[in-house]
């Protein structure tokens, strides 16, 4: 048998045999890789040889137009998972749904290498990282496409030519795989993709049919799909015959090259239309390409991965990676080696394209992974600190070239992951405190943790937040198993009840599908004509909204056409021309009015479905038909609110750039005189920076800085000096530009403007509209993330006018306390000034500023208030004592507790059955008390607690009121009022004194 066949060729099989001096296997394995290495003649490749190849072919000899990867990072409307294959920033062509103004609407053909992560949803390989050789959270799809162009027959005969061409794999190691055909779907066997395959020279018998499963390819339940011919290599080769072991899960015959065809429709009733226009998306994984031309069965054993394997042990001083798996890795080094190899490339590529580790969504994950690789560092390599780190140079050493921003931001990426270890480090000591807190709270189980407690700890009952994988931990330290399925019961319960509350938060919205607005594209329906939007006009500081006549087009219903809507119907409604602004770039959606000769209709809401604009809404009287004529009416109020909360988030931007440094927009919700701006930085935000920040703001707009919009070619655009962009965003080949500047409107890459920044929003003319700016709150949403709420306009005078309201109560609490003035008096001061603190429209700097005032002054305020409170209550009840020698029953008019209450009464010798009533914090106190060796004074003490406790809600307990008195303190509980409670006791003293 041959010793490549017990050996697998590598570079880690290599160093094993020299650290443990094995000469003699050494020596075989050298002289059988020369022989077989002078056979093939084959060199190893490195991946960015193959990377070029893979373009330059398409590019060069092909004529294919070299697209950019796209980001790692969905933008909006393409789901809430990573970017999982190349073919994703085309979906749009592929629907045919592009706008013709678009770079995508171009589009012929292409070829590109794609940065894809592939952790939760539908392809989800982060479980299976680490326990093989091939799967990977990050990898690269080499891709090549082709819109309308070329088909099936060039297809695969250029994937043939690079294979073997330039690539020089051996065409006898090659299987190819067709569609055999699905009677359900009605469609037979793709033999034009088999008899292309022969006529190319394929071998009968490395030709092979395969069902739906294998080769036929959908985008989802609906939309464009296809058959595919995928290639198959069998690494053995030897003229051996592989076809068996197609499509088997076989390590020695993998798929290396899927070439997908789209000819067709899928319908919801999943019936299939042949497309007008059929394409072609292929797609190769890097990784597995690169090992195949290496020679190795493992995506491991290349320059992708050694390097960072030699770092790796570098730094921990561990054993050489071997590229063992499974029973043979019982030690666990090779698998942590691919874990932290694998999740250092797809952590530094995801924060350098913007994202930052947090609570939700795909923040979650990311952080998800570095946690992951911590704690490989921990538990496998023994190092608590730093082992990630070191990896960042390696991977943009390896990347950085074919995708810059690794490099732009590789300083970013290691602060972000110092920062994320010393989270990690305190989340595991506060887990563990949790933990314990949860053991001494519930027991310790004799042998199993119930679900239900897992998941309370999980969500910081008993503590902070714990993840599962920290339990889980735990529990096995300490010989506990863990209720998994009473676990995932209460996490689908929580989730269940989290989508009732977001179904019923959008219940005011409908969901509008593809196949009605199919209908209208299949028709030739004409995308809605939107430039009215921006057609306001400015005279005398008026700002006049246009009201253009236009006509319906479509009516919708849930996801039918109709042809008439009347009174009551929620639908929606497509003209060919409007004025409202739909919802997009942060900003909310107009509101208004649509009005016909027979009918009304409220817009609650406008959206745009790849070009027609879909206003949302209620028929609030008569009836609408299509064709109507109609004039739509936008709330200008509103309209104009947005305006200048749009223009205000560009000058924040702005404004934070110079103040904190480099940051990065990560949304903005702009609705009406009040918005919320996310940007991530990595510097903190004093409340001294925001006061800087917001200061800024006002000052551009006290002066009055025009505000121009100009549509240019994107790559002109571009060259502005500090324009301001997303980098994951697809822009159309024209853009507008939103510049604010001074009255020179000249455009050029040399002119410096307070603003200028790509924006398809509504704006106002000049900074000064604005009015006001004022920054209410600020709070972090993620790691990294921080979020400023703002308001503008007159919400922003009225937050500045409730600061300076503020101020004034504070400085007067202030002066009295200083003078010991009213001290009766403080704490209803104290509740009015907590009760302002807590209004919405408020500087966050008044709000942060008087919130430690009043915390350092509150101790004093409190020592005071109780002092005069004891001593008011003992004056009014030594009075009465003289002027009710029966008994008392006395309400005090300021709020105090029980602990004051009790103390004033204690200071005092009670000489007759005495109730003193007060109003506490959260509800109201009887005291009840008498001389302690005076029978019949505790008897009547005694009989009016009865009373009370009969006719009355209330909490009793002892209360201590001084050696020589007894007493009882009750807790009431209730609506009941004072005066009532008041006459209830009185009627018992009447009624026991009588006796």
């Amino acid at each position: 048998m041959s010793i490549l066949r017990i050996f697998t060729v590598n570079v880690s099989s290599y160093r094993y045999l020299l650290n443990t001096k094995n000469l003699r296997l050494l020596t075989l394995l050298t002289n059988e890789l020369s022989s077989t290495s002078a056979k093939s003649n084959r060199k190893i490749w490195r991946s960015r040889d193959v990377r070029k190849s893979f373009v330059d072919y398409f590019n060069k000899d092909n004529g294919h137009l070299i697209v950019p990867s796209s980001s790692v990072i969905p933008t909006k409307g393409q789901g809430t998972y990573f970017t999982n294959a190349g073919m994703n920033q085309f979906k749009p062509i592929f629907l045919g749904m592009t706008d013709p103004d678009s770079r995508l609407s171009s589009y012929r053909r292409v070829v590109n290498s794609q940065k894809c992560i592939r952790v939760g949803g539908k392809h989800n390989d982060l479980d299976d990282v680490g326990a093989d050789l091939t799967h990977h959270t990050f990898f690269e799809m080499l891709g090549s496409w082709s819109f309308g162009d070329y088909f099936k027959k060039e297809t695969c005969s250029m994937a043939l030519d690079l294979l073997t061409g330039v690539f020089h794999l051996p065409k006898d190691q090659l299987y190819v795989t067709y569609f055999g055909g699905n009677e359900a779907l009605g469609l037979g066997p793709d033999l034009e993709v088999k008899d292309i395959w022969l006529s190319l020279g394929m071998a009968a018998s490395h030709v092979l049919p395969f069902g739906t499963k294998d080769n036929f390819w959908d985008m989802g339940e609906s939309g464009p799909c296809g058959p595919c011919t995928e290639i198959h290599f069998d690494h053995v080769g030897h003229g051996r015959d592989a076809a068996g072991l197609v499509n088997r899960d076989c390590a020695d015959v993998v798929e290396v090259w899927n070439l997908v065809f789209i000819e067709f429709n899928r319908l919801p009733d999943e019936s299939l239309v042949r497309l007008s226009k059929s394409h072609v998306d292929t797609g190769m994984g890097l990784e597995r390409m690169t090992a195949i031309l290496h020679g190795s069965r493992s995506n491991y054993d290349t320059d992708l991965f050694q390097p960072l394997f030699t770092r790796i042990e570098k730094v921990t001083g561990a054993p050489p990676y071997r590229g063992r798996t499974g029973a043979d890795d019982s030690d666990l080094i090779d698998r942590g080696y691919r874990i932290l190899a694998d999740h250092a490339r797809m952590i530094c590529v995801a924060i350098a394209d913007g994202l930052l580790p947090g609570g939700d969504n795909l923040e979650h994950k990311l952080r998800q992974i570095i946690h992951r690789s911590m704690k490989q560092a921990e538990d496998i390599f023994r190092t608590k600190r730093g082992l990630l780190l070191s990896l960042v140079d390696d991977v943009v050493q390896s990347l950085g070239d074919t995708y810059p921003e690794l490099e732009k931001n590789s300083e970013k990426i290691k602060e972000v992951l110092r920062q994320s270890e010393e989270n990690y480090f305190q989340m595991k000591a506060k887990g563990i405190q949790a933990f314990e807190r949860m053991l001494r709270k519930e027991g310790v189980p004799s042998f199993k943790l119930a679900g239900k407690t897992v998941w309370q700890l999980h969500q910081g009952r008993f503590g902070d937040p714990v993840f599962l994988d920290q339990i889980m931990d735990l529990a096995e330290e300490r010989g506990l198993h863990i209720d998994m399925d009473g676990f995932y019961r209460k996490q689908q319960e929580f989730k269940e009840q989290s989508q009732t509350a977001s179904a019923k938060m959008a219940g005011s919205k409908i969901e509008l599908y593809f196949p009605a607005l199919d209908v209208l594209w299949e028709r030739g329906v004409p995308n809605t004509a939107c430039s009215d939007r921006y057609n306001y006009t400015k005279t005398d500081g008026h700002y006049a909204f246009p009201s253009p006549r236009g006509q319906v087009v479509a009516l919708l219903t849930e996801d039918r056409l109709t042809k008439s809507v009347s009174s009551g119907d929620v639908c929606g409604i497509v003209l060919d021309r409007t004025c409202f602004y739909h919802e997009s770039g942060g900003q909310a959606a107009d509101h208004g009015t649509i009005t016909t000769e027979s009918g009304c209709f409220e817009v609650s809401d406008v959206q745009d479905f790849y070009g027609y604009i879909i206003h949302i809404g209620t028929v609030t009287d008569g009836s609408i038909q299509m064709e109507d004529f109609v004039k739509p009416r936008i709330d200008e109020e509103f309209r104009l609110a947005c305006m200048k909360s749009h223009t205000a988030t560009h000058m924040l931007n702005v404004s934070l750039s110079s103040v904190v440094g480099d940051i990065a927009q990560k949304g903005s919700d702009i609705s009406g005189e009040k918005f919320s701006f996310d940007f991530s930085s990595l510097s903190s935000l004093s409340v001294d920076s925001v006061q800087t920040v917001e200061e800024k703001v006002n000052t551009e707009i006290k002066a009055g800085l025009d505000v121009h919009t100009r549509v240019l070619s994107l790559d002109e655009a571009l060259k502005i000096k500090g324009l301001v962009y997303l980098g994951n965003e697809d822009y159309p080949q024209h853009v507008r530009v939103v510049m604010i500047q001074d009255s020179d409107t000249q455009v050029s890459s040399e002119r410096e403007f307070f603003s200028a920044e790509l924006c398809g929003g509504t704006h106002v003319r000049n900074s000064a509209d604005i009015e006001h700016f004022c920054i209410t709150r600020q709070k972090g949403v993620a790691a990294g993330t921080k979020r400023l709420s703002c308001v503008t306009g007159k919400q922003a005078v009225q937050a500045q006018e409730n600061g300076r309201t503020l101020k004034e109560m504070f400085e007067r609490l202030e002066e009295e306390v200083k003078n010991h003035l009213n001290p009766i008096g403080w704490l209803e001061t104290v509740k009015n000034i907590n009760k302002l603190l807590q209004e919405d429209l408020l500087p966050k700097v008044i709000r942060e500023e008087i919130a430690g005032k009043l915390e350092m002054l509150g101790e004093t305020v409190k020592h005071e208030y109780n002092k005069e409170i004891q001593k008011l209550i003992q004056q009014e009840i030594l009075q009465l004592q003289t002027e009710c020698p029966k008994y008392i029953v006395k309400q005090i008019g300021c709020q105090t507790d029980n602990k004051q209450l009790m103390k004033a009464i204690a200071e005092l010798k009670i000489t007759q059955p005495t109730a003193v009533l007060a109003e506490g914090e959260r509800a109201y106190l009887v005291l009840l008390c008498a001389q302690k060796n005076n029978a019949s004074a505790s008897e009547v003490l005694q009989s009016a607690k009865d009373v009370l406790c009969q006719s009355i809600n209330s909490k009793v307990s002892v209360a201590k009121v001084g050696k020589d008195n007894i007493g009882h303190m009750l807790v009431v509980k209730g609506n009941l009022q004072p005066s009532e409670i008041a006459s209830v006791i009185q009627d018992s003293f009447v009624k026991s004194v009588s006796r």
